[in-house]
């Protein structure tokens, strides 16, 4: 049976902390599934709870015990790169600031004016 043992009070007051206020769901869950774990659940019971596989729960585990609390979190992701350039974005930015109730013709304008490399893509917009 498999489990996490002897937490120290700081660790269990980085857990909560993580389960109340973790950045995305997926760390919620694996910090409450420490801390179920150290009250004793064991590994088939974590999985029954979290909806997930023995080896998911499994890997909550080791990844804390390697790791700590930080091991725990989601790992950044780079994502795919803007569409629009950064003098397209600054035009957008202020355009959002304007009163103007449609303001699709403004930004197009806007973007025209400074001869945006984007103003194609934006005009075809929805």
């Amino acid at each position: 049976m498999r489990r996490i043992n002897d937490l120290s009070r700081e660790a269990i007051a980085s857990l909560e902390q993580l389960h109340r206020t973790g950045t995305s769901h997926r760390e919620r869950v694996r910090a409450h599934a420490i801390l179920l774990s150290a009250r004793g659940f064991d590994l088939e019971t974590l999985a029954l709870v979290f909806g997930v596989d023995r080896d998911t729960a499994s890997a909550w585990l080791d990844r804390f015990e390697q790791g700590g609390v930080q091991a725990l979190r989601d790992a950044d992701k780079s994502g795919r790169p803007s569409k629009i350039t950064p003098q397209a974005q600054e035009v957008l930015r202020q355009a959002l600031q304007s009163p103007v109730a449609n303001f699709k013709p403004l930004v197009l304008k806007r973007l025209q004016k400074k001869g945006s490399a984007s103003v194609g893509e934006v005009s075809h917009a929805p």
